[in-house]
């Protein structure tokens, strides 16, 4: 009799698991046909997503930008968030300047949010290779063609243009040169690498332009 009663709580301890073990498995498959058929209708998780962990930004002004650094703190948040890896970039002095998501964390083409205290950005790659460009809502605000180009109405109103052979790309808006970003590059110094510098001050009408951009290249090396 008591081996009935030890044998059957085993039955009900495996069944509970295989039970579990499918419900992840669907819920994860239900997530990526969903994501693929609709990536959109995700966009208001996403940014309740970054709305927990921009919090433990620093408030910047517009000189701490020059501060910031090719440093990261990749961090895990709990299960309960599911699908979305997020992380911080600090600036030399180890403080958080800006966070980032990734969204479904292990699709081949995700959702990348990023962003400050203050705004944040989304970057969603489309099947025609461009990438739509959320700026604070879940509304395009421009798009990112192939040539790194940043476009809204047909018309281009900045871009990246990388020197690889000096180690560095510029950054145009219209076509004037307003920064160079440093290309991210392996050292054993403890000083962390400086970002980017700025050339020339940046018109209050183009400073959503300027950080979308940076954004965009921040992207770039997080998904390296």
């Amino acid at each position: 009799m008591q081996s009935l009663i030890i044998l059957g709580i085993i039955f009900l301890i495996t069944l509970s698991s295989i039970v579990f073990l499918v419900f992840i498995v669907w819920q994860r498959l239900n997530l990526y046909v969903s994501f693929g058929i609709n990536p959109e209708k995700h966009l208001a998780y996403i940014i309740r997503c970054f709305e927990a962990i921009r919090v433990k930004c620093i408030s910047i002004q517009k000189d701490d930008w020059e501060l910031l650094s090719y440093k990261s703190e990749p961090t895990k948040l709990k299960e309960t968030v599911k699908g979305f890896r997020s992380g911080y970039i600090q600036n030399i002095y180890a403080e958080n300047i800006f966070a980032y998501g990734f969204y479904p964390s292990s699709s081949k083409n995700p959702i990348i949010i990023l962003g400050t205290k203050e705004q944040f950005c989304l970057f969603r790659k489309n099947k025609d290779g461009r990438f739509s460009v959320y700026w604070n809502n879940s509304t395009i605000y421009a798009y990112i063609n192939s040539k790194f180009e940043l476009t809204r109405n047909n018309s281009v109103i900045g871009r990246l243009v990388e020197h690889q052979d000096k180690g560095f790309t510029s950054l145009f808006l219209d076509d004037l040169e307003y920064a160079t970003i440093n290309e991210w590059r392996e050292t054993e110094s403890k000083i962390p690498q400086r970002f980017f510098n700025i050339i020339k001050d940046i018109p209050s009408t183009s400073t959503n332009d300027f950080r979308i951009l940076c954004y965009f290249k921040m992207y770039m090396w997080l998904t390296r």
